[in-house]
């Protein structure tokens, strides 16, 4: 008979303070941040004792919620007992809840977010001061009232907690239901996103909607209207009760003659974005921007598209920094802005916030529920995030969620494959704080780097990009106080179309 031992071995990986906040911490031989006024950061990692690496992973020798070849597990009570006395003792946690694929936690004092780690035993830790409210996104969608549906087999044989379906099974739900816009499939269950309509409406058509799939594991539920609610572009200046004020405008090019990934990017009218990557096309090399960030000027000059005249892009402030080229295309109708550099502007693939270079573009195909990635914004520095499902868009004539033109309908995003990622950080040492913060929209634009792949462990350093951040929030309307979700357009059509990262300093 075997017995489960009194006490929790943590593994133990290289002791490096992690970055789960907006300050700014960085790895060993990554190219510095200026010292500048804008940008007074921690500027190196310091040893601590923490037995969780810079992934921000708690991992036990005994035991995992993931368990490989078996997926998402429940390892019973007595772990849960030893757990709660584990993170008792190093984080003063009061008390611990299974809510996978979370685990929330509440403390008196809530650890500071540099000291605390972003996974424990595979789950996302959600991080609470007691007596604080849940946050919405542990259940997402209203329940329907209606009798049972039954879908085809092969659809309900997809459709597995845990386990990302694939891009057909999604399709095929929103043919089923007539006024759903989106479907999103996120951790254990469907959301189906309706056409919005008033709440009266709503509730009744609630009525209608069944309650269940039968033969299906998974739940089902609804939202009113699309769950993504965030605007996506912003002004230059950030709002400081939702984060700390500090962001880091530094025109790189002046300071070291190049810039990097998530250096600030901003267009004639002060939008401001997140620079990507540089990718190449045969003998074009472009560097990635979303190209919402010059919705405005295409709305009113879209005959200049592509002008070297128009549609510039500046690194740093508009009215300051270094005019680095101009948006000479966009791939199809994608948010993808491809940005042309002026002769002598120098763009190097690798990382300011984490040890790694851009080297590879991966497809949805490749990517796993409860990978990790991370991304390195001008607004939030590094950023750990977990997938935790897909959202599709039914096949149907498009809304406006990109600003055009009359007359201009058919450069709106084609459907398209987007994946949810979750952000675990729940609060900030920043006292004004009073609610989680939000992924500033200024991070639309930043690569989505693979850093630990859900059975693979760390694979950082294959700097495989996975995406670019689109969407900055993916929350239900009504919640004030959520948990972060956040959207990110994948790469399928944009590899098939020949596009890869350019090895190649430019």
């Amino acid at each position: 008979m075997s017995t489960v031992s009194q006490t929790l071995t943590p593994r133990v990986n290289r002791r490096k303070k992690i970055s789960l906040s907006p300050v700014k911490l960085r790895a060993p031989q990554a190219p510095p941040r200026s010292k500048s006024a804008s940008t007074s950061r921690t500027s190196i990692f310091e040893p601590v004792s923490e037995p969780f690496h810079d992934s921000g992973a708690l991992e036990f020798e005994e035991f995992s919620y993931w368990v490989e070849g078996r997926g998402f597990t429940r390892p019973g009570k007595q772990y849960l007992n030893l757990l709660l006395d584990y993170l008792s003792e190093e984080f003063s946690v009061n008390s611990v809840m299974e809510s996978g694929p979370y685990l929330v936690l509440t403390c008196d004092v809530v650890p500071e977010p540099a000291s605390r780690p972003f996974t424990i035993a595979g789950c996302v830790a959600v991080w609470l001061k007691e007596g604080e409210a849940m946050p919405g996104e542990l259940m997402i969608g209203d329940s329907g009232e209606a009798a049972d549906i039954r879908l085809e087999s092969d659809i309900t044989r997809d459709l597995f907690p845990y386990r990302l379906p694939s891009k057909a099974t999604l399709q095929a739900v929103t043919q089923v239901f007539e006024s759903a816009q989106y479907v999103t499939f996120y951790s254990t269950g469907l959301v189906i996103e309706l056409i919005p309509q008033t709440e009266e409406a709503y509730q009744e058509s609630l009525q209608r909607l069944p309650a269940h799939i039968q033969d299906c594991f998974v739940t089902l539920g609804y939202h009113n209207g699309p769950l993504a609610t965030t605007e996506r572009m912003r002004k230059s200046k950030p709002n400081p009760t939702l984060i700390e004020g500090t962001i880091d405008n530094t025109d790189y090019l002046t300071e070291e003659e190049r810039f990097y990934p998530g250096a600030m990017i901003s267009s004639s009218d002060g939008n401001t974005i997140s620079a990507g990557v540089l990718v190449r096309n045969g003998a074009q090399s472009r560097l990635t921007v979303a190209f919402h960030c010059w919705d405005h000027e295409y709305e009113t000059n879209a005959q200049s598209f592509g002008n070297p005249d128009a549609f510039k892009a500046v690194q740093g402030d508009a009215d300051t920094g270094t005019e680095i080229g101009y948006v000479k295309e966009r791939f199809q109708s994608s948010d993808i802005g491809l940005v042309k550099l002026h002769d002598g502007i120098t763009f190097q693939n690798q990382f300011m916030e984490f040890q790694t270079n851009a080297k590879a573009l991966i497809s949805s195909e490749s990517i796993e529920m409860a990978d990790e990635f991370l991304i390195d914004s001008y607004v939030t520095g590094r950023q750990t995030l977990k997938c935790l499902g897909i959202r599709i868009r039914k096949d149907s004539p498009r809304e406006k969620d990109f600003i055009v033109g009359k007359g201009q309908e058919h450069l709106l995003p084609p459907p398209g494959k987007y994946i949810n990622l979750i952000q675990g950080i729940y609060a900030t040492s920043e006292p004004v704080i009073k609610s989680p913060p939000k992924i500033r929209e200024g991070v639309c634009g930043s690569a989505l780097v693979r850093s630990r792949k859900r059975w693979g462990g760390d694979v950082l350093s294959e700097g495989a990009i996975a995406g670019f951040m689109q969407f900055s929030d993916l929350r239900p309307k009504t919640l004030d106080n959520s948990q972060l979700l956040c959207v990110c357009e994948v790469l399928d059509d944009f590899i098939a179309d020949g596009w890869e990262v350019d090895l190649v300093e430019r």
